[in-house]
């Protein structure tokens, strides 16, 4: 059986600051709109490239949900300051 971008129903990632390359690279995924789980870390990114990949990422995502702790609450993505795990949902 080979997998297609169809098959995928939720990208996990936790890569130490390497999430604005990875999303690149799954661009079809972003375009179809699959939920993705990632930790967030703007000040890894640098202001730019945050910048860059918020707009991005919102310009597909319509909800974003911020975990800390033991709580969870939806938040605008491009207005995550610091690292967060994070959902990002259709």
């Amino acid at each position: 059986m080979v997998a297609t971008v169809d098959d995928v129903g939720l990208v996990w990632m936790d890569i130490e600051g390497a999430e604005p390359e990875a999303l690149k690279s799954m661009a079809e995924l972003v375009r179809l709109r699959v939920p993705i789980l990632m930790e967030y870390g703007p000040w890894r990114y640098g202001p730019q490239k945050t910048g860059e990949m918020a707009e991005y990422l919102s310009n597909h995502y319509g909800r974003s949900i911020v975990f800390s702790g033991k709580s969870e609450k939806e938040i605008d993505i491009r207005d995550v300051l610091d690292r967060r795990d994070i959902l990002l949902l259709p």
